[in-house]
């Protein structure tokens, strides 16, 4: 009976959050916050550099997420980045990063 209660209780908000991550996966451009320099810790890391090398003038590297989170991502990162220049073909090159957060977010509720 209190487990009846809880699902009923959690179903609208758990519809709200598959909605809402449903319609921010494919979304093409980086939501407010660090996630374009996380883009960035993860390209670095899939072209073989080092996110956690001293910080110099010319590299910044905040390197907010664990370093398991870069070495998933980048793998699933595409080779060639996507051509900005023709809009209606560009597919958003945060799937892959969003994915394994929101993954991991179920996985640690």
């Amino acid at each position: 009976m209190v487990l009846a209660a809880l699902l009923a209780a959690s179903a609208v908000p758990l519809a709200r959050f598959a909605a809402t991550s449903g319609e921010w996966l494919d979304y093409p451009y980086p939501r407010a916050g660090s996630e374009g320099l996380i883009l960035y810790e993860t390209l670095v890391v899939k072209r073989g550099g080092d996110i956690y090398a001293p910080i110099t003038p010319e590299r910044f590297i905040s390197g907010p997420y664990p370093p398991v989170y870069y070495y998933l991502v980048a793998p699933m990162l595409p080779d060639v980045l996507p051509d900005f220049s023709r809009p209606e073909s560009v597919t958003s090159i945060f799937t892959p990063g969003r994915i394994v957060s929101l993954v991991a977010a179920i996985v640690a509720a």
